[in-house]
């Protein structure tokens, strides 16, 4: 399976920030494409949960921006979480 664009985001934030820590990776393509798969499928149980908290409405415009507004939030979010606010990066550490 390809890297996805998740994959490639971390991929290239340890490229630049974190080289050490991307040196020493036994394969990086293996590494980034699973973290990328972690990071989809975290922002996708991140958007279910805002979704299901969103009041449904007759108008479909608002229910389709809601629906968008939820998954910029948990991308957002889940992001925030990987990378951090500083450049430190993410909490995890290579295998």
């Amino acid at each position: 399976m390809p890297m996805n664009h998740y994959g490639l985001q971390a991929k290239e934030h340890w490229q630049k920030d974190r080289p050490q820590e991307y040196a020493r990776l036994e394969d990086p393509e293996a590494y980034f494409t699973q973290v990328g798969e972690d990071l989809e499928e975290r922002i996708d149980q991140r958007r279910l949960a805002l979704e299901a908290t969103a009041p449904s409405t007759s108008s479909y415009l608002a229910n389709v921006a809601a629906l968008n507004t939820a998954w910029q939030t948990a991308e957002s979010e889940v992001l925030r979480e990987y990378f951090g606010e500083d450049e430190t990066g993410p909490e995890t550490t290579p295998e």
